[in-house]
């Protein structure tokens, strides 16, 4: 049981993913070709932090869109932000 959305607001994008188990849980979170390119996103813009940790993540881009590897902890969420131009 995970949820995923984002959100856009000016020069901001944030994922937001949850998990709603009590075990931990690595997951594969794709987005698709359309959002990168809505977003504007390109080779260069591979990190994202999470701003509950402020750990970093790479995000993935290739012809199929963008992908992100995580890990969630039970009942655990991430706060994924990128911005334009990073």
């Amino acid at each position: 049981k995970t949820l995923a959305f984002a959100r856009v607001n000016g020069a901001h994008k944030v994922i937001v993913v949850s998990q709603f188990t009590n075990a931990e849980k690595r997951i594969r979170l794709s987005i698709p070709t359309e959002e990168i390119k809505n977003w504007g996103l390109n080779a260069d813009q591979t990190e994202i932090k999470d701003l509950i940790t402020g750990a970093l993540y790479s995000l993935k881009l290739d012809q199929r869109g963008g992908s992100i590897d995580l890990t969630l902890s039970p009942f655990g969420s991430v706060v994924l932000e990128l911005q334009y131009g990073n």
